[in-house]
């Protein structure tokens, strides 16, 4: 669509109504900005799919991390600084980044179960006793 050569007058406001009617995402402004939004409205792109996609790995992401149930707090944050730093645009690049997360949650929830009690400040048995 940027192409524009031998356009007439209407096709050339068909074209801007397109670009203009392009909105961010509800609570995604951040990640799906609307200046790169309109640019890919711009080149021809399908920003349904495309933002669809996103949201949608960018949501199982989070919920995938939300039910290791370990360290939860601490790997949303992780993926929530990479997600501002790369925005959801890949939705391929989200998925691997949480895979990632998730084997790092669950490998430190394994070691913390295997963990003996005394190293993990619980050397007194059921009882009390030492």
């Amino acid at each position: 669509m940027l192409d524009g050569a031998g356009w007439n007058v209407e096709q050339t406001q068909a074209a801007i109504k397109i670009v203009l009617a392009v909105k961010s995402p509800r609570g995604y402004e951040k990640l799906f900005p609307l200046e790169k939004l309109q640019l890919l409205a711009a080149e021809g792109n399908d920003l349904k799919e495309t933002v669809d996609l996103g949201v949608r790995a960018i949501e199982r992401a989070r919920a995938d991390i939300r039910d290791v149930q370990f360290a939860v707090d601490e790997y949303l944050a992780k993926f929530e600084t990479w997600l501002t730093e790369r925005g959801g645009w890949d939705h391929r690049a989200i998925a691997s980044k949480a895979q990632a997360l998730t084997d790092q949650q669950r490998a430190l929830r394994e070691a913390s179960r295997r963990r003996p009690l005394s190293q993990s400040g619980r050397s007194r048995s059921r009882n009390g006793r030492p």
